[in-house]
């Protein structure tokens, strides 16, 4: 009948009601892990696939493995495990953060140090790179941002002592030492390199930091300063021009000028037109490192941030 018809029509409206009230999101079935896993970093890769950085509580190691959507059931297939290098020792921070295609850059740290390794996700199974070391002194509150392909900042603090602390991270490929800037790098010389320059934001009572990236060469640091009357505090930082040569000769505590752009005089046996690199202590080499310096445009002139390198 006619008054059927307009109930079933009105229940019709009402269940349509119900489904728009209904949460957006909606979930799939689960996909179990391993056991005594935990300190989860994501990483999305793509519209299907991600990487999945996590600590393993029983092993004492970081695991990391690739994971891809079925995309008829909407569960996640995992890859096989790579391993970080961890010393065995049990993680207090894991945190990562996606660089160029196929690279990400992970931060770790335990109850004694704290080590960044590059991983390459090009192949089905991540690669992991050697890992450079940017503290000794027991890292905490860590985290990092990417802020170009080849540079990453990682922020922390350490309690003895009190310190808030800022790295720069410059990344590059081929041999040498992965150190921070006081020589305690542990590298092999193979993979991804990470040279690291320290900056102390506070050398008083600092916790909880935080660091992210707001353009190629600038990032902002927040964290609480106990020196500040308590307060939270935010500052804005920014990259150097680079690799800096000494203007003049000097002697060890005496203030010198440093150029960062413009010729550099007095170099000996250059290889005009080749491109050169600074070694840890100093010395200037053709062969690639974290540290580049310019173009030889003469056997003693070295034109400082080229891009012709």
């Amino acid at each position: 009948s006619e008054e059927e018809e307009e109930e079933e029509e009105e229940k019709e409206q009402d269940s349509d009601a119900k489904e728009k009230g209904k949460p957006s999101v909606r979930l799939s079935n689960a996909t179990l892990l391993d056991e005594h896993i935990d300190g989860f970093s994501l990483v999305p890769l793509g519209v299907d696939h991600a990487a999945l950085i996590y600590r393993n509580l029983r092993t004492k190691a970081a695991g990391v493995r690739l994971a891809r959507v079925q995309q008829d059931t909407g569960l996640m297939t995992l890859g096989e495990e790579a391993i970080v290098p961890t010393k065995d020792r049990l993680l207090t921070y894991l945190h990562a953060s996606p660089m160029a295609s196929h690279r990400i850059a992970v931060a770790y740290a335990d109850g004694a140090e704290g080590h960044v390794v590059m991983l390459d996700t090009s192949g089905e199974k991540v690669t992991v790179g050697p890992a450079s070391r940017f503290s000794v002194n027991k890292p905490l509150s860590v985290s990092i941002a990417t802020l170009a392909s080849d540079r990453i900042v990682v922020a922390f603090y350490t309690s003895n002592p009190w310190r808030a602390i800022v790295m720069k991270g410059e990344v590059g490929t081929g041999g040498g030492m992965m150190s921070n800037e006081g020589g305690n790098g542990d590298g092999n010389g193979n993979g991804d390199l990470v040279t690291f320059t320290e900056h102390v934001l506070s050398e008083h009572y600092s916790t909880h930091t935080s660091v992210g990236a707001v353009g190629s060469d600038a990032f902002v640091v927040v964290y609480y300063d106990g020196s500040n009357a308590d307060a939270g505090t935010m500052v804005m930082g920014r990259l150097g021009s680079g690799m800096g040569v000494a203007a003049d000769s000097g002697t060890e505590g005496e203030q010198i000028p440093v150029l960062f752009n413009g010729v550099s005089r007095g170099h000996r046996n250059l290889v005009v037109g080749a491109c050169y690199y600074s070694l840890a202590d100093g010395k200037l080499t053709t062969k690639q490192t974290a540290r580049k310096v310019g173009l030889a445009i003469s056997q003693t002139e070295v034109l400082v941030g080229s891009q012709g390198c």
